[in-house]
């Protein structure tokens, strides 16, 4: 996990937590003085109060899809770079089985090769067969 990630579950996000609550307290108590002072309609108080529970899920909501999408991007990360070591480790094997395959055709022709001079140097006198 990363550092910022430690920083996050400890005491830092408590105070980032805390913080967010509030700004969100401020701005609902500057809402509620704004209706006190210009005299809002009180239907619209009371829809505004309605919908407050609505508001805080939403919020909560987009909270949380916040931090497991920012965790989401760091899983992909981690995927990304396993795929990329999983490409090298393939590639290498892939270098080696060429490597292999140069040295059994340098082997085999040097084989037929030695099996040729055999096969000459046999009929020249005569003891092979075939000759």
């Amino acid at each position: 996990m990363s550092e910022a990630g430690e920083k996050k579950g400890g005491l830092f996000g408590v105070f980032t937590r805390f913080a967010g609550g509030a700004g969100i307290t401020a701005g609902l108590g500057y809402i509620a003085i704004m209706f006190k002072l210009y005299g809002i309609d009180k239907a619209i108080v009371a829809q505004a109060v309605a919908a407050a529970p609505l508001f805080v899920i939403v919020i909560f909501g987009l909270v949380m899809f916040n931090e497991n999408f920012r965790r989401g991007i760091e899983v992909f990360g981690q995927y990304a770079a396993e795929q990329k070591r999983l490409a090298d480790a393939v590639t290498t094997i892939s270098q080696r089985d060429d490597q292999r395959l140069r040295e059994q055709e340098i082997t085999l022709n040097h084989l037929a090769r030695q099996t040729d001079e055999i096969l000459a140097e046999l009929r020249k006198t005569g003891t092979g067969a075939g000759g």
